[in-house]
């Protein structure tokens, strides 16, 4: 399958990068208001229902449906977006079934596939302008980025566009209820959120692991490795260590 951002190399990577990061920005203006039109029902529900199963009924829907309006792809088309993309990141894990791994990779060419179709002339499934799909394909014409580059972004957008956000929202709620003093000084100061969402961030990342492959024979810590090696880095680690962070294994954001 052709490269998407996510997978690209320099110099193509950094010419492109900062030109989705533009139309990105773009693309989630004014957001908040939808975000909060999405998420009001769901914890309405709850209130009345006085029970709440965190992650299909608020952690998975909420991000989901933010996406679905960034990237601008319309209601029906995304239940079948989310059952491919949950079939790619269960095909994904190295210790799944092989008939999961097998149905990861065709849900990948799956949406390959629809997002080729979807970013295609006139297409008539195109709806939402001033969204993320629209306004790179304005952009593509212009600075030369390829359909193919395009459509395989697209589907790196759709898989890790709100998955790491589902996991941040159901670790970060069950690491405040395993600390309740936390818990209890965020209730009190509000305003201390953006400080506690890059706590929970450092201390249990939503993304543990990336595998990398090496670009040229290298050392790192006196080990050697050549050209082509996979090496993984372990996110979940990063800032840790005791000289990191004043309090590499307690969730204190105070």
């Amino acid at each position: 399958m052709p490269n998407g951002l996510f997978s690209m190399d320099p110099p193509r990577h950094d010419r492109l990068r900062p030109i989705l990061d533009t139309l990105f920005e773009k693309a989630i203006s004014g957001l908040d208001t939808a975000a909060a039109s999405i998420a009001k029902p769901l914890l309405d529900a709850a209130k009345s229902s006085r029970r709440l199963e965190l992650v299909s009924n608020y952690a998975m829907p909420l991000p989901s449906n933010v996406l679905k309006i960034v990237l601008g792809i319309s209601d029906d088309d995304w239940r079948g977006v989310e059952h491919w993309v949950s079939g790619v990141v269960a095909g994904h894990d190295y210790t799944a079934p092989a008939a999961s791994q097998a149905m990861g990779g065709t849900c990948a060419l799956a949406l390959g596939a629809y997002f080729q179709a979807l970013t295609r002339p006139g297409c008539p499934m195109r709806a939402a302008q001033g969204r993320m799909i629209d306004l790179m394909l304005l952009k593509a014409e212009v600075e030369g980025m390829l359909h193919e580059e395009v459509q395989m972004t697209l589907v790196n957008l759709a898989v890790a566009g709100y998955l790491s956000t589902v996991f941040l929202l159901a670790t970060g709620t069950l690491n405040l209820l395993r600390n309740p003093e936390q818990l209890a000084l965020l209730r009190g100061k509000p305003e201390l959120m953006g400080n506690a969402i890059e706590e929970m961030l450092r201390f249990d990342a939503p993304a543990q692991l990336a595998d990398r492959y090496v670009a040229a024979d290298t050392e790192i810590a006196g080990v050697k490795l050549k050209a082509v090696d996979q090496i993984t880095a372990v996110l979940g680690t990063a800032k840790r260590a005791p000289d990191a962070s004043a309090h590499p294994d307690g969730v204190d954001r105070s």
